[in-house]
């Protein structure tokens, strides 16, 4: 199964922003939450699921697969983008403050789709 995780500060708009590229006219999706479980991690949460074309994982920031981060300078909190080589991405209100990683406009909807669907890791 495809994933690709997307990351970033409490209180950025992650869930926001899944939800925006779940919902469309194109697109059908099965969003489901998993609540914390001692020693579950994300390989063994993803053996216990149906295949799917592609997992959309928010939080497991430390997993090994591609993430876009939710980044709001005016949050005042540091951003995981610099420290992590993982993240290839981010989606802020500010791309003008980002230079070294792909970045999109939180309104950049489609665009934020198709680089999350060529990216993804197998």
């Amino acid at each position: 199964m495809k994933r690709f995780g997307i990351t970033g500060a409490s209180g950025s708009g992650k869930t926001t922003l899944v939800t925006a590229l779940l919902v469309s006219d194109g697109r059908w999706a099965l969003l489901h939450e998993i609540q914390e479980r001692e020693g579950a991690g994300l390989e063994a949460i993803l053996a216990r699921m149906t295949p799917v074309d592609l997992v959309l994982v928010e939080g497991f920031r430390e997993s090994d697969f591609p993430k876009l981060e939710v980044y709001r300078p005016s949050l005042g909190k540091t951003p995981y983008y610099k420290a992590d080589a993982g993240i290839v991405a981010v989606a802020t209100d500010e791309p003008a403050s980002i230079q070294d990683r792909s970045v999109f406009s939180l309104t950049e909807l489609p665009a934020i789709v198709h680089f999350i669907l060529s990216e993804a890791a197998p």
